[in-house]
């Protein structure tokens, strides 16, 4: 899961660029110019390291703390329910404090809407990153019971036209992002695990939006998109 908090001062990228902590492996990982990294938890009960997750951004106009957060010790759990986080603008994202802090980072730094996911126990966030050059853009990656996935990409992602930022296999109708309308297509024949996803706006003018779900069922995977949350 990832560790950048979410408090009721959301903060902006660091310019700082300083190199990235050890992955899970143990191997050192330095961050590129320009860079941040921030800790993602390890699942729980792994007793392994945590592995980085990678904050690519343009330096911004002010300053901001270091993000490389580590924790002394995995969160016994990688998920967080909504009655059991702080008040703040990103308070319903599932994950840890550094977790959220992370979304409301993101939505300090960009103008378009920013959302994560509220999730069920078994589920945690795996990675989290976000580029600010070129309108921006955010990818998020939940992993969850019996290798099921969700993927988050938001802003300005892919502008390469529909066949290359929203491929499908059938059209399956209408859906919901959080609370914006959407369109829900297969990506495969129709088994949980070729996936399913959830585009709005998708290969034109940014910002778009896409969720991705494998090893899902289409009906939970319609409902863990409808439930995102949008970080204010």
């Amino acid at each position: 899961m990832l560790a950048v908090a979410c408090g009721a001062g959301p903060a902006s990228p660091s310019p700082s660029g300083s190199p990235a902590p050890s992955t899970a492996g143990g191997a050192g990982a330095s961050a590129a110019p320009g860079s941040t990294t921030a800790a993602v938890a390890s699942p729980p009960g792994t007793g392994q390291p945590a592995p980085t997750a990678r904050r690519e951004s343009a330096p911004p106009a002010s300053p901001v703390p270091s993000a490389s957060l580590v924790p002394s010790a995995p969160p016994p759990s990688a998920t967080s329910s909504p009655s059991d986080t702080p008040a703040g603008p990103s308070s319903s994202c599932s994950g840890s404090d550094e977790n959220r802090d992370f979304f409301a980072a993101v939505a300090q730094a960009v103008a378009w809407r920013v959302y994560c996911a509220v999730l069920p126990t078994g589920w945690f966030l795996e990675s989290g990153t976000y580029r600010l050059a070129g309108g921006g853009r955010l990818t998020v990656v939940y992993r969850g019971p019996d290798g099921a996935r969700l993927v988050l990409r938001e802003g300005a992602y892919c502008t390469g036209g529909l066949s290359a930022c929203a491929p499908r296999s059938h059209e399956r109708g209408d859906a919901t992002y959080g609370d914006m309308g959407g369109a829900l297509v297969d990506l495969g024949s129709n088994q949980p695990g070729d996936g399913y996803a959830v585009y709005v706006n998708p290969g034109s003018t940014p910002p778009s939006w896409a969720a991705t779900g494998t090893n899902l069922e289409m009906a939970i995977f319609v409902a863990l998109v409808a439930e995102l949350h949008r970080v204010e």
